[in-house]
């Protein structure tokens, strides 16, 4: 018999997922994370034809979501994972990054051109949890292609870091 297992932004991993909307009582409805679906279905006796339905919304991976061949299902019925119809569903990987203050710093102050200076922000990612940078490889300019660890968007717009 297939499964269905439902997630929402405004679910609860305490939940037991079978639900599309909170119950009535406010006890049962959807989860509220991909790794908690995932979770349920390995606990699950069965993961053959299940389907994970998320509800509409953006949900905040603070880690990879990290599925393997077991969380496939069989070649008949397969485990699916899909946006609820009508509803668009964002998964983002990265931080909101708040509080950005002047450069104020002498040093990069000083490798501004001037008519940058006083229009540069900066944000401490360490105190949005952002340890590890990763490695920054070339790119462009015959450095080759190499896409950098950290990527930084404002308003859909990719920026210089």
């Amino acid at each position: 018999m297939a499964m269905d297992i439902y997630v929402s932004p405004h679910g609860d991993d305490r939940w037991t997922g079978r639900l599309p909307e909170p119950s009535a009582s406010g006890d049962d409805g959807p989860l509220a994370t991909l790794i908690a679906a995932r979770d349920r279905l390995r606990a699950a006796e069965t993961r053959a034809g299940a389907t994970v339905h998320l509800r509409g919304g953006a949900y905040h991976l603070d880690a990879p979501l990290g599925l393997d061949a077991a969380d496939s299902g069989e070649p008949n019925a397969p485990v699916t994972w899909r946006a609820v119809d009508g509803e668009e569903v964002h998964l983002i990987g990265g931080r909101r990054l708040t509080d950005f203050k002047p450069v104020t710093d002498a040093g990069v102050l000083s490798r501004l051109p001037d008519a940058a200076r006083g229009r540069v922000l900066c944000a401490d990612v360490g105190a949005h949890g952002v340890a590890d940078f990763g490695t920054f490889h070339p790119r462009g300019h015959g450095g080759g292609s190499n896409v950098a660890a950290l990527q930084l968007f404002f308003n859909g717009q990719a920026m210089t870091l």
